[in-house]
């Protein structure tokens, strides 16, 4: 089966992120607009990101919205907005 031309697969491309970034974009307007307080405006950012960032992974990775990381010298981080994971280790 024959690939399309360079510049059809780049305007697929343009129009699905722009899609994506579209999405992002009015999810943040309503986030900012109806929830009364910036923590919770922020976590809901954080969560519709994680959802799109899900959404490449494959599935033997994960992707967590406010989380701590542990080292394996049983040090923690501070709060951290999005991790991504190895889900099968």
């Amino acid at each position: 089966m024959p690939h399309p031309p360079p510049s059809e697969d780049r305007n697929f491309l343009d129009h699905y992120f722009s899609t994506v970034y579209n999405k992002l974009e009015a999810d943040a307007l309503l986030f900012n607009r109806k929830l009364p307080h910036a923590g919770l405006v922020g976590s809901e950012n954080e969560n519709a990101i994680a959802d799109v960032i899900r959404a490449f992974l494959p599935p033997k990775f994960g992707a967590e919205v406010n989380a701590l990381v542990i080292d394996r010298f049983g040090k923690v981080s501070k709060q951290i907005d999005i991790v991504i994971y190895d889900a099968e280790t």
